[in-house]
């Protein structure tokens, strides 16, 4: 296995072996694997500078940053991209930004603990994260905080979107909710929604 520093070392090689694999110490050890041409690349895989692909390995529990996210900068494509590709995530960092996310209903998402892992919105007027229905397993969110950059005046920081379709019990565990001007929770219809060991500034409207 061929051994990169930074993601940009990675890009910037010729890679011609399909099958070689690669890691990336800079993207939390991400592993990779060359492609054969023609090969469409997805979110989170890696251009080489011929244009071959190597495709990111996706294997039980991801941390968001094997996908790019970055401490400190708006993550919101690279966050997004961990979300669509893999059904279990986490992070570790401390401080993580991004705008608005989609999540599927099966996704299990835990940072390292709500004092460790702070994920933090620009978004100051709109839902932050939405939750759409159609999964067979319950969504969970655990063990981080959830902020903003500035002061929100509306939204919430999590959205149920479950008008038409019943979501499957979600699970809410572990976490702060950091806002007096925002509902924290929000869902379309009355849900079965587990809540342990979270803090509130403000409260849970069903609306």
């Amino acid at each position: 296995m061929k051994e990169f520093i930074s993601f940009e070392d990675l890009e910037n090689s010729i890679q011609t072996s399909a099958g070689q694999k690669f890691v990336c110490r800079e993207r939390a050890n991400a592993e990779y694997i060359l492609q054969p041409t023609g090969y469409t690349a997805l979110p989170g895989d890696v251009t080489f500078a011929n244009g071959r692909v190597g495709a990111l390995q996706i294997d039980g529990w991801m941390n968001i940053e094997c996908f790019g996210a970055t401490q400190g900068v708006d993550s919101t494509a690279e966050i997004q991209a961990a979300i669509d590709r893999a059904e279990f995530i986490y992070a570790i960092g401390y401080d993580y930004r991004y705008t608005q996310l989609t999540v599927p209903s099966s996704l299990k998402f835990i940072g390292a603990g709500k004092k460790k892992t702070r994920l933090r919105t620009t978004n100051l007027t709109d839902d932050k994260i939405t939750v759409t229905a159609g999964g067979a397993s319950s969504v969970m969110f655990a063990d981080m905080e959830f902020g903003s950059i500035g002061t929100q005046t509306g939204g919430a920081y999590i959205r149920f979107d479950s008008a038409t379709t019943q979501l499957q019990s979600p699970v809410v565990s572990g976490c702060n909710f950091i806002s007096p001007y925002t509902d924290n929770l929000l869902s379309k219809r009355q849900l079965s929604l587990k809540l342990s060991g979270n803090y509130f500034v403000t409260y849970i409207n069903a609306g």
